[in-house]
């Protein structure tokens, strides 16, 4: 990134998504503690306390080393904390490249949250930046997660291995005119 941004905090018609803070370790536990929700993430089992604490811990690093990452996301109508998606910095094959990621609890699944984040975030990304592309690395058989980045116009890039899973990524490019 050729800046680093200020955590900002994100609006969207019916959501919020702002920083973690080390207080919303509850928050990231409901999500790290439910099989459904963890079923495609990393190791693919839910996360111990210690997992969750370091993922956090990560997550703080990230908004200290770029200005972003993660964020939690609240339902605006209600301030009820529905999950987590943000711009995640990754080192990929020796480069850093950004992330529009997404994760919801299962009850607020089906719902359009997740395509709602990614637009936004898609939009900010590329009006916020000067980079070529972002990408979302995806497991192959998630396919609500497919068809919201297939939504937001990205398309399947390649394959890989990413912390030793095996991933489709998906990627869309700055349109140059």
């Amino acid at each position: 990134m050729t800046k680093k941004f200020n955590l900002p905090v994100f609006t969207t018609e019916r959501l919020t998504l702002k920083p973690f803070t080390t207080a919303d370790f509850d928050h990231l536990r409901s999500l790290d503690q439910k099989t459904e929700v963890v079923r495609f993430l990393g190791h693919g089992k839910v996360r111990s306390e210690d997992e969750t604490r370091k993922n956090l811990e990560t997550m703080l690093g990230d908004y200290q080393n770029y200005g972003l990452g993660p964020y939690g996301v609240w339902e605006n109508e209600t301030n009820i904390f529905v999950g987590r998606s943000g711009l995640i910095p990754w080192k990929f094959e020796g480069q850093l490249v950004w992330e529009i990621g997404y994760t919801f609890l299962p009850n607020y699944w089906g719902l359009g949250f997740a395509t709602e984040c990614a637009s936004f975030l898609r939009d900010w990304f590329f009006s916020h930046t000067d980079l070529p592309f972002v990408v979302s690395f995806i497991h192959s058989e998630n396919i609500h997660s497919i068809h919201v980045a297939q939504k937001i116009g990205m398309t399947l890039w390649r394959e890989a291995e990413i912390n030793g899973h095996h991933c489709l990524v998906f990627c869309l490019a700055r349109v140059i005119n």
